[in-house]
């Protein structure tokens, strides 16, 4: 059973999948829209009017067609959304930064 810090119904959860063909090997620049599996991924977002909000991601490994080099399988990036194996979106721990530092500021300046 997993725990969470607000019930089920304060939770927000939008469903995504990548809507491009193919993806290029992180290590020989080739493309691939060759599909090897599928795997999901969920994401923390900032909240939406109050409730907590995740992004379940469907993710594609591909298959790289190079023998040069040893990596056979890749997943499709989502640079844009979450740095590789991250839990949270860029937006929130862009946001969660920003409030670190105001915090630091704020505190630094009445001390």
């Amino acid at each position: 059973m997993s725990r969470r810090s607000r019930p089920r119904s304060a939770w927000s959860e939008v469903v995504a999948r990548g809507r491009v063909a193919g993806a290029a090997c992180p290590d020989c620049g080739r493309f691939s829209d060759r599909v090897h599996d599928r795997y999901q991924r969920r994401l923390k977002d900032l909240p939406l009017v109050d409730q907590g909000s995740v992004i379940r991601l469907t993710v594609r490994r591909f298959i790289c067609g190079s023998a040069d080099y040893q990596r056979r399988t890749f997943a499709e990036p989502f640079s844009r959304l979450a740095a590789p194996h991250a839990r949270f979106t860029t937006r929130m721990v862009t946001a969660a930064r920003s409030s670190t530092a105001s915090t630091t500021t704020c505190s630094t300046a009445s001390g």
